[in-house]
């Protein structure tokens, strides 16, 4: 692959990866609130939306958090603000596995309907972890938010590739371009050092998320 066709391939996902949503989030959440914001987003109510999203993203609510780095990033139905976006998409990566396993074991019979949340709750993290990480990738890219940083926008596409974005790849090796050998290796070393910080939750969602 040439270096002008790695450009275009990065202008073109960099573009679609920060480009305006269309707020059509499918993130299985148990809550009636959560429910009802999400159906306030999909009817352009972003007034009656926000309040909930807030409340539950100060209570630590992933999703929540996510929607709001999204809106603050696109300034839909707030003010843009990249730093608060940031923020936001920060909170919503700090309490997940550093690799999202694999769909549980299949239960007993007695155990179907836990082993239905569980699946349910895996699937969220699949829907929001590659998509935050590569988000604040290429944030740290562009410097939008966040101090612009090459590194750190390495670490994170590796990040979103541990996830299993189809884009990753790609991304991280067109910051390759821009780093030498040492920053490549001090980048892959802080994705690995964040995977370790987060081994514990690997162990709480097969705990946490599985039936006994």
């Amino acid at each position: 692959m040439t270096p002008k066709t790695t450009r275009l391939i990065y202008a073109a996902f960099a573009a679609a990866l920060l480009a305006t949503p269309a707020f059509a989030y499918d993130i299985p959440e148990a809550t009636l609130e959560f429910r009802d914001a999400q159906m306030a987003i999909q009817e352009g109510n972003f007034g009656k939306a926000i309040p909930i999203l807030r409340e539950l993203a100060n209570d630590g609510v992933a999703s929540s958090q996510w929607i709001l780095g999204d809106m603050y990033k696109n300034g839909t139905g707030v003010g843009q603000d990249l730093e608060l976006a940031a923020m936001w998409y920060q909170k919503a990566l700090s309490k997940v596995p550093g690799i999202i396993p694999a769909n549980p074991p299949e239960p007993d019979l007695s155990s179907r309907d836990d082993w239905a949340v569980t699946v349910a709750r895996l699937g969220k993290l699949r829907a929001m972890c590659p998509t935050i990480a590569a988000t604040l990738g290429a944030m740290r890219l562009r410097g939008q938010g966040m101090a612009k940083d090459p590194v750190e926008a390495y670490k994170w596409f590796d990040l979103a590739k541990t996830y299993g974005h189809p884009k990753a790849f790609v991304l991280r090796e067109y910051v390759a371009q821009s780093l030498d050998e040492d920053e490549i290796a001090e980048a892959e070393d802080r994705a690995e050092t964040w995977r370790k910080e987060h081994a514990e939750f690997d162990e709480l969602v097969f705990r946490d998320y599985s039936p006994d």
